[in-house]
């Protein structure tokens, strides 16, 4: 198993990506500390990761609040024994407003969460990895940034943002062993990109379908990603098999954006 005997720490824990990702590195040997704002979302994916034989704890955390993270890190270090791998999959999307126009609240809400969110979880976490001499970190990023899109400029900024936070990370950390990467999906197929394409669809006056195909005629690879493939990129890079590789971001987006 590629983390047998790891401990991993997960954000933004759902029923899409969050859960996917906990799922991954449950079967290569993790045990798992996850957050999320809601039990609702831990209770069922702790349960799926107990299954697998791993250990899992989770509290309900707001990243946008660093007492929150530190409390995470702490569970993790006290009950599983130390953390080695953190995946920071918390986003926030602020408002559908264009930049030029909408207010600062919306993309104070997107950077809270995304971008000084992953920040707060980071530094809780580092401190424990230093104690093992090594870790790995994983922030989760959009193809938003690489293909911008009006409305979206709140979200696409605060990952813009991560992905700095990510260099300039790995460049600082790597001497003690910590590398720090990133994972930028494009379309995940899924709830959410599929309500998405239905209140776009109903205010253009087409159909789902018409949309999702469009997007799709769009990549390389003609399909949409599913959650457990992004999944496995994160995997990947938690893993040895990245061993010489820190400050890289991962386009994962079936050759949407290249």
């Amino acid at each position: 198993m590629l983390l047998e005997g790891r401990v991993a720490v997960v954000s933004g824990i759902g029923p899409g990506l969050g859960r996917s990702i906990a799922l991954a590195l449950a079967r290569e040997g993790a045990d798992l500390a996850i957050g999320a704002r809601s039990a609702k979302h831990l209770e069922p994916v702790a349960a799926e990761v107990e299954a697998l034989g791993r250990r899992c704890v989770w509290e309900c955390t707001d990243v946008s609040k660093p007492e929150d993270c530190e409390r995470l890190a702490a569970r993790a270090e006290a009950d599983l024994g130390g953390i080695d791998v953190l995946v920071n999959s918390a986003a926030a999307f602020g408002r559908a407003e264009t930049l030029a126009d909408g207010s600062p609240e919306g993309w104070r809400e997107a950077m809270e969460v995304s971008f000084f969110g992953a920040l707060h979880l980071t530094q809780a976490v580092v401190p424990r990895m230093r104690k093992r001499g090594a870790g790995r970190i994983v922030m989760i990023g959009t193809t938003a940034v690489r293909d911008p899109k009006p409305t979206q400029g709140a979200y696409a900024t605060s990952k813009a943002a991560l992905l700095m936070a990510t260099r300039t990370l790995a460049a600082e950390l790597g001497p003690e062993g910590i590398r720090v990467n990133a994972v930028n999906p494009g379309y995940i197929q899924g709830a959410s990109i599929q309500h998405s394409f239905r209140q776009r669809a109903e205010e253009r006056g087409v159909t789902p379908e018409s949309l999702e195909a469009d997007v799709v005629a769009n990549s390389a690879l003609g399909y949409l990603a599913e959650p457990d493939e992004i999944a496995g990129s994160v995997l990947f890079l938690a893993s040895e098999l990245a061993r010489p590789v820190t400050g890289h971001v991962l386009d994962c987006n079936a050759g949407f954006w290249l």
